[in-house]
């Protein structure tokens, strides 16, 4: 079955996206196939989640990517959750019981 894209995986998609471009201005090698390797993630399905079916990756995935990116988990969760109020999408983080 195919998996279907939500705006939320879209957005995480994009946020992603835009760490790896902007870095690929900088140096070429950053390219889709490179960084699902240095994550240890299959390059096709990478692609998909840079465009946006994966809308929950695990924790372990995003911080691999942050890190391979440079790039800060507070901010980038900063911006995954000021595009989503842009979006009028509500997040509502579980609370623990």
């Amino acid at each position: 079955m195919a998996q279907k894209r939500t705006i939320e995986g879209i957005i995480l998609g994009s946020c992603i996206r835009e760490i790896r471009e902007q870095l690929k201005e900088k140096d070429s090698q950053w390219t889709q196939e490179f960084v699902a390797k240095q994550i240890g993630m299959d390059e096709k399905h990478y692609g998909k989640l840079e465009r946006g079916y994966y809308p929950k990756p695990q924790f372990q995935t995003i911080a691999k990517l942050m890190d391979i990116l440079d790039a800060s988990i507070d901010e980038f969760w900063r911006n995954y959750k000021e595009e989503l109020k842009r979006q009028n999408i509500s997040y509502d983080c579980p609370k623990e019981k």
